[in-house]
């Protein structure tokens, strides 16, 4: 089994997409309450207990690793171009 660190090596280039906590926390309560019939209580019990918490040490602190972070603002208004534009420029002349 590979650590984390090990895995860093291997991959070429590490994308971090990031959306704001209000807007997770929306779409969250949006696909739970009415896709999954849950309660708004208890939603934001998991979302405060476990989701965010585990958000903030698993995945958010993966963010200092990337070569490339999109916000979800950005992601809406770039183009496709310009992100895989982005992404040939960032990697190894090898590669491209």
């Amino acid at each position: 089994m590979h650590t984390v660190a090990a895995l860093r090596k291997i991959i070429d280039l590490i994308i971090y997409v990031h959306t704001e906590a209000d807007i997770r926390l929306a779409r969250r309560i949006s696909r739970d309450v009415a896709g999954r019939g849950r309660t708004l209580q208890s939603v934001l019990q998991q979302y405060f207990t476990t989701v965010r918490p585990g958000h903030v040490k698993f995945v958010e602190a993966t963010r200092v690793f990337a070569e490339l972070v999109i916000s979800a603002t950005d992601y809406h208004h770039l183009h496709a171009i310009t992100i895989i534009a982005k992404i040939h420029e960032l990697l190894p002349s090898s590669q491209k």
